[in-house]
């Protein structure tokens, strides 16, 4: 679940500032790249040409090779997402919130015309990996994910166990439906995901009782 555009899904404004022509472009590119190909089938040669840089482009901006484009397109992506979800979850009830969030992910889902990945799963599932550092970024959206999301369900009552299960539960079960629209080639499978989450959430809100302690 992760923005497929140039353009920020969260409050966070534009892309990353400072020299945001062209590292900017960069980072956007290869979240798109990652969703649509994965982490280890997108080239640094790619990230280059879909953002219409210069050759040496990578190397000035990204020292660190593709790892380092791997950790920042994650993190940007990671970010827009989370900001979404925290603001769905600032002000509504849970049910109006989690279901703004999941909206969102199906937004996202189908931005391109069809379904694509996960910039952030792509990263966590690549096989190049071997040191850790881009499954440790992928875990930290994860969390934070989960977190606003638990977060909404504590303030309304729900114990802090039952809230986390329930957040680990839809980001997995969010997550899960995008490998399988990618297989069907359409949205009917999230939307399967998304009726199943609501009607947890029902159930899990119908066991709580009113003004108890989180």
């Amino acid at each position: 679940m992760a923005d497929r555009t140039g353009q920020p899904v969260g409050s966070g404004g534009a892309p990353p500032a400072g020299r945001r022509d062209t590292r900017a472009r960069m980072v956007v590119a290869a979240a798109e790249l990652f969703r649509e190909r994965g982490y280890d089938g997108t080239g640094c040669r790619d990230v280059v040409a879909r953002a219409h840089a210069a050759r040496g482009a990578i190397y000035h901006h990204f020292p660190g090779g593709k790892t380092q484009i791997g950790v920042d397109a994650a993190r940007w992506a990671g970010d827009r997402v989370a900001q979404r979800i925290e603001a769905a979850c600032a002000d509504a009830a849970p049910v109006d919130a989690v279901r703004a969030v999941l909206d969102l992910a199906e937004q996202i889902l189908i931005g391109g015309g069809g379904p694509a990945g996960c910039p952030v799963a792509a990263v966590a599932l690549s096989a190049e990996d071997t040191d850790g550092t881009l499954r440790a970024v992928a875990n930290n959206a994860f969390d934070r994910w989960r977190t606003a999301i638990a977060g909404c369900l504590t303030s309304d009552g729900v114990a802090a166990a039952r809230a986390a299960r329930f957040a680990a539960m839809t980001v997995a079960a969010v997550e899960g439906a995008v490998v399988l629209c990618r297989a069907a080639g359409g949205i009917e499978p999230y939307r399967d995901v998304r009726d199943g989450i609501l009607d947890h959430l029902d159930h899990l809100l119908g066991t709580v009782t009113p003004n108890a302690a989180p």
